[in-house]
């Protein structure tokens, strides 16, 4: 199994909870969503709240991260910084190409 998915575009959003600080999010379509739950799976390492850690470049922004399961529609959310939403100049409802590689190493 690779440790880098298929290039995508997604939509970013905005997570609206109670607290006051703001949290952007890309969700991960359904082929590389499917990846990511497998390569969580077959994991060496488990992780708090289940997260898979990922390097993620968007143009040429690179940051590393964590994905975070997203039951609710059976995917996964990547975290986009305010540093990296200023850097490539996008906000909620923007459309960005990105390419992730996930760091910890698979059980196969």
């Amino acid at each position: 199994m690779t440790d880098r998915l298929a290039p995508f575009e997604a939509e970013l959003w905005e997570w609206k909870g109670q607290a006051p600080a703001r949290w952007f999010f890309v969700t991960l379509p359904p082929e590389q969503a499917e990846k990511v739950q497998l390569h969580a799976i077959l994991s060496a390492t488990r992780r708090g709240w289940s997260t898979v850690r990922v390097r993620a470049q968007s143009g040429d922004v690179s940051w590393e991260t964590s994905l975070f399961p997203n039951k609710a529609q059976s995917s996964w959310m990547l975290p986009v910084k305010a540093s990296v939403r200023r850097s490539l100049g996008i906000g909620a409802g923007d459309r960005i190409w990105l390419d992730l590689t996930l760091r910890d190493p698979a059980m196969i």
